[in-house]
């Protein structure tokens, strides 16, 4: 058996994703258009809810430090999950 034959790392198998895209084309009715605007008005709603919660979360807890509080004793930090997020 010959030194130079090598065995097969795993890096020689790497699997390569295969992505397919689609593009398609809304023309919602105006029933649909006015539903749909309210779908995004109330995600950009929901977006800058918990944006306004992390960040006095954050701002809290960096004004906490300024005091010489320890560590342990700040407020917790939020759970950024979609979980956590509706529970704060």
């Amino acid at each position: 058996m010959s030194e130079s034959a090598a065995e097969p790392t795993p890096c020689d198998e790497v699997a390569v994703p295969i992505a397919a895209v689609y593009r398609f084309v809304l023309e919602p009715t105006f029933d649909h258009e006015e539903s749909l605007r309210s779908h995004c008005g109330a995600a950009r709603f929901a977006f800058n809810w918990g944006l306004r919660k992390v960040l006095a979360n954050r701002g809290q807890r960096a004004a906490e430090a300024t005091y010489g509080a320890p560590s342990e004793k700040l407020t917790p930090w939020i759970n950024l999950s979609s979980y956590g997020l509706r529970k704060a």
